[in-house]
């Protein structure tokens, strides 16, 4: 007796205008973020790795938001 595979399931990679804008909205602000905190690092050089570390932690958070706004990023 043989049993039948499951049905597979497809992903759909389509984007809506709305999730193009979330890109950009999310991107735009992920830029400015990393940007004003990496320009700490002008201060001295012990100044710039702090702002390396605050700018890794800071950036992750928009990424992580845009994660959750656009399904179809998640691949």
């Amino acid at each position: 007796m043989t049993t039948a595979a499951p049905a597979e399931r497809r992903l759909d990679l389509r984007m809506s205008p709305k999730d193009l804008v979330n890109i950009g909205v999310f991107g735009a602000l992920y830029l400015v973020i990393v940007y004003a905190l990496s320009m700490l690092g002008f201060i001295n050089p012990p100044v710039m790795l702090v702002a390396l570390a605050a700018s890794i932690v800071a950036g992750g958070i928009p990424f992580t938001l845009f994660l959750t706004r656009v399904p179809t990023a998640l691949w």
